[in-house]
């Protein structure tokens, strides 16, 4: 009953990596998200059948254009694939239609489990509890810093991009001049009869007993 209302969930290893995977029949295509093949500098090519993938209607849609080859292992089965590049948030890695036809996968319906032909024998994939599926993350802050990759792809998608650069720029610390300054036109100066003692008087007139604690 656990599984009943539930997609089959599980997570791979893609090198060092964990990634969410998510088996769905209702897809018609395997899909890897953008940021994975960005963030783990996967290979990619020219999408051999350009589509335009969209969900309920012809309306709207996004534009299929390239794919990424994906190595990964659940377990100790281990796969590897060329998946679509597209936007998607649910998990890292979607297991479609395409991926189950060539394996010859069998699903077990009341179970949730998908079981993979390897060679001539069957290996069993079991789906994560609903208690250990992340929950749905709230929407994050947009974020308007792009990576090469990122950049590359928003400018493919869109024809036209504007960059701002940020460059760093040092600044010196002013030093001071060594020595005094040059001789100039107008010198100022106070000038002292030789032989004769600094003057030392009050810098204003005081009362006598102040007078005399100063001079003390």
């Amino acid at each position: 009953m656990a599984q009943r209302e539930n997609l089959f969930h599980t997570r791979c290893k893609v090198g060092e990596y964990t990634c969410n995977v998510i088996i769905d029949s209702g897809s018609c295509t395997n899909v890897i998200a953008v940021e994975v093949v960005s963030k783990l500098n996967l290979i990619t090519r020219v999408h051999p059948k350009l589509y335009k993938l969209s969900w309920l209607d012809d309306s709207t849609g996004i534009r299929v254009k390239k794919q990424a080859l994906i190595s990964f292992s659940i377990g100790t089965y281990k796969d590897e694939l060329w998946c679509d590049i597209l936007p998607m948030s649910a998990c890292h890695l979607l297991l479609g239609r395409p991926w189950q036809f060539d394996r010859k996968v069998i699903h077990e319906g009341d179970t949730n489990v998908y079981s993979v032909l390897v060679g001539s024998k069957r290996v069993r994939l079991h789906p994560l509890n609903p208690t250990q599926v992340a929950p749905k993350q709230q929407p994050k802050t947009p974020s308007y810093f792009l990576n090469a990759k990122e950049f590359e792809h928003e400018v493919e998608e869109e024809g036209c991009a504007y960059a701002l650069v940020v460059r760093q720029v040092t600044t010196s610390i002013k030093e001071l001049p060594q020595g005094l300054p040059p001789l100039r036109g107008i010198e100022h100066a106070i000038d002292l009869v030789p032989g004769t003692p600094l003057p030392n008087k009050p810098a204003y007139r005081c009362d006598p007993v102040a007078s005399k604690e100063l001079q003390r």
